[in-house]
């Protein structure tokens, strides 16, 4: 990977929107969730029906990224939390990141 995908992932992201830093137990209701600190590479993982994705994210720049092709999911953020919409599939989603980070995946 030459250093220009490398800029390029680094700066995707994704953040958990609702919720405090502490991982409230709004975030984790019914979810799977997930944190690190830095760049990871997630095991895969099955999301069965339609769903939101929550996420935080600490140091600027964040990124998820779904290893497969389909389900697409593609998170850039600058920003410390938000939302998006995921579909069923499987996911094997690496995160890329500078500092703490937390995401859980909700049933609608």
């Amino acid at each position: 990977m030459n250093a220009t995908w490398k800029v390029v992932l680094l700066v995707l992201a994704v953040g958990l929107a609702g919720a405090a830093w502490n991982g409230s137990s709004a975030m984790a209701a019914t979810g799977r969730c997930f944190a690190g600190n830095g760049s990871k590479d997630l095991a895969p993982f099955r999301v069965r029906r339609p769903s939101t994705l929550r996420w935080q994210a600490k140091g600027g720049y964040f990124f998820l990224s779904n290893h497969r092709l389909t389900p697409m999911l593609n998170v850039v953020s600058s920003g410390t939390r938000g939302t998006t919409y995921v579909r069923p599939g499987v996911y094997a989603i690496a995160v890329g990141a500078v500092d703490a980070w937390r995401f859980c995946i909700v049933s609608r």
